[in-house]
């Protein structure tokens, strides 16, 4: 069963989007405040978050920052009721709810990140082709954030292989941040196709 998380403040709002989403066969978890996001991702596997705009913008800043990170993790939508149509921005709800579909239900727990260094060529083709020469900045057993300056596209897939080893892993572009902001690394968030184990990498070769 997809299970989507929606966090709106208004009762009406949460009431429409799940019924909208049953009719389509998605099970929902509802929550009326962004401060209850992290903890109900540790309790409950889900395999998505639909975040009502207007309650996203009179959330308090702790509550956007404590929110980020786990929403890096999953396929992550902001949504506004129109004459109680959902509407989600830069896509469509069908194509959301797709994403959704193909991501496996999952709790945070297994999304823990760990500082590691590790050298990797970075590519948009299985074939390698004018792949960039990077580092990861963090891992975890579901993905990883890789440095980068280049432009990419949330969804993108991308293929990773790290030196001195014969691992090669596919993934998507889950977070972008372009670079020019000096406010963080340049750099692209990526959820792999499949769980691994980041300490297999850990070898003389491999680290910086």
């Amino acid at each position: 069963m997809t299970t989507i998380l929606v966090v709106a403040r208004s009762e009406e709002t949460r009431n429409v989007v799940a019924l909208s989403l049953k009719s389509m066969g998605v099970d929902t978890i509802l929550l009326d405040t962004l401060s209850e996001l992290p903890h109900a991702l540790l309790q409950t596997p889900v395999c998505g978050i639909l975040l009502d705009l207007p309650t996203l913008v009179l959330a308090s800043r702790v509550d956007k920052q404590a929110a980020q990170e786990p929403c890096e993790f999953y396929p992550f939508a902001k949504f506004k009721l129109v004459n109680g149509e959902i509407r989600v921005l830069s896509r469509t709800i069908d194509g959301f709810i797709c994403e959704c579909q193909q991501f496996k239900p999952r709790t945070t727990r297994q999304f823990a990140r760990k500082e590691r260094v590790l050298s990797v060529l970075l590519s948009g083709s299985g074939d390698f082709d004018a792949a960039e020469k990077t580092v990861t900045l963090n891992v975890s057993s579901c993905g990883c954030f890789v440095f980068s300056v280049r432009e990419w596209d949330l969804g993108n897939h991308i293929w990773l292989k790290f030196p001195g080893n014969s691992t090669v892993k596919r993934g998507a572009v889950c977070t972008w941040h372009p670079w020019g902001n000096n406010r963080v690394l340049p750099g692209i968030g990526i959820m792999l196709d499949e769980m691994w184990d980041p300490a297999s990498l850990e070898h003389p070769s491999d680290l910086l």
